[in-house]
């Protein structure tokens, strides 16, 4: 890209170049406007515009913007239905913000959505208590010892998606389970005992259920013949 490299925007997707407007400048109907770049003529908004011109030979129509970076594009686009979550997390980590290189890591290193991830790394039901504008806004702190637990919840959760193949990556899947990761006495290996002497038909064939509908599943199962060390879950779960 010589002279015309990126600073502190958000990243290309190589598998869909162009949305939306893009598409018509690959029809060489619509020229691209408004590339915003910084004094050094470093991208700092507009990088799938440009690349679509770039690959459709026509001009490129930009304003420069001195001292802009990636505060500016990011309160720039913090609204834009352009950009989805994972573009704020990528852009904030790649500023160097520790907390969102650590979740990055967390992120790239499963196969969950990432707003389960978040779900995961905060260890309870969300409830509305996630902020999305804080994550946007680059606010979101995550220390060493919070993606540490959130491996080892991740780790349980994955161990039972044998028992359910087509949802154990759903959110409410997820959600269940945290709430019995955090119930008092719960005995993960048990549970996972009870599922494979006793598999559930419904686990296997559903793609997902009702956060409630899984807990009592999973309660049942639990506590199956068991006289002692029964759990039982909170009122307030």
């Amino acid at each position: 890209m010589g002279i015309f490299q990126a600073a502190g925007r958000k990243p290309v997707h190589q598998r869909s170049p162009c949305r939306g407007v893009n598409e018509l400048v690959y029809q060489r109907r619509l020229p691209v406007h408004h590339s915003v770049r910084n004094e050094n003529m470093q991208i700092i908004d507009g990088q799938h515009r440009f690349e679509a011109a770039k690959r459709s030979g026509l001009p490129v129509f930009f304003m420069v913007m001195p001292g802009w970076g990636i505060k500016e594009v990011t309160i720039l686009n913090v609204n834009s239905r352009n950009w989805t979550i994972v573009d704020f997390m990528e852009t904030h980590a790649k500023s160097g913000n520790p907390n969102y290189i650590r979740f990055k890591e967390f992120y790239d290193a499963h196969e969950f959505e990432i707003t389960v991830c978040q779900l995961i790394v905060a260890g309870k039901r969300s409830r509305g208590t996630v902020s999305f504008d804080k994550f946007r806004n680059g606010l979101m702190v995550v220390d060493e010892q919070q993606i540490t637990d959130a491996y080892l919840r991740a780790k349980k959760i994955m161990e039972l998606k044998q028992f359910h193949p087509h949802g154990w990556r759903s959110r409410n899947f997820v959600e269940a389970l945290l709430i019995l990761l955090n119930t008092k006495n719960y005995d993960h290996a048990h549970l996972f005992d009870k599922l494979t002497l006793y598999p559930e038909v419904l686990l296997v064939q559903a793609r997902s259920l009702r956060v409630e509908e899984y807990l009592k599943l999973f309660m049942d199962k639990y506590n199956f013949r068991r006289t002692k060390n029964r759990i039982e879950l909170s009122r307030r779960y």
